[in-house]
């Protein structure tokens, strides 16, 4: 039997494993109790049904206008995540500064924020894998578990893509960086972890 999970893992190369690791329900609860309109729009935007130029010239007579009017590369799906042009540069790196401004009233450690960037970042410009950077807001005296858990977190989304980060198919090991944001003793810290992700999968959703 043929399942979404099957044609996902075939599509993108994961294993059972990646699959798993991924945080699905957090996307499922942010599309509960949308408007149709809503949720239409987040599933084209995730699989790919976006009307870029590649996509309406299939219903064009001129199949020749698909490039970008920027940077002169086909205009593909997603295109605006990787454009080079310094348009969409500025455009991404704005978006970026009022998505950090929109969760930092859960008050997470920047070292997740800034290490979700520049994955996203490097993948926008070189579509390449790189290593954890480290950062001046790590001090591995004071919290020596959080750097771990990014660590992992880090790692896990190397292999999930970061492509996959920015349409919000987030690794589960994000949920647990935040979570460790906040007092072990706090009894809404689950709560909190949990709204915190869901609002990251919202704001990039915007």
């Amino acid at each position: 039997m043929i399942t979404i999970k099957k044609i996902l893992i075939g599509k993108y190369g994961w294993t059972h494993t990646t699959f798993d690791e991924i945080d699905w329900n957090s996307m499922e609860a942010c599309l509960q109790k949308r408007p149709s309109v809503y949720i239409t729009s987040i599933m084209k935007l995730i699989h790919r049904w976006q009307p870029t130029l590649t996509k309406t010239s299939c219903y064009d007579k001129d199949t020749s206008k698909v490039k970008c009017s920027l940077c002169s590369e086909r205009e593909t799906q997603h295109h605006y995540l990787y454009c080079k042009h310094e348009t969409f540069v500025m455009a991404r790196k704005n978006e970026w500064l009022h998505f950090r401004k929109r969760i930092k009233k859960w008050k997470i450690h920047d070292e997740i924020l800034m290490c979700t960037w520049i994955g996203m970042e490097e993948w926008s410009n070189n579509k390449s894998i790189v290593m954890r950077p480290e950062l001046p807001t790590i001090n591995e005296q004071q919290n020596p578990e959080l750097s771990r858990l990014v660590d992992a977190a880090y790692n896990n989304q190397n292999v999930i893509g970061w492509y996959h980060f920015c349409l919000e198919r987030i690794s589960k090991e994000w949920k647990m960086c935040i979570r460790k944001c906040y007092d072990v003793n706090d009894e809404k810290a689950n709560g909190k972890a949990e709204g915190c992700t869901r609002g990251i999968i919202e704001n990039m959703w915007k």
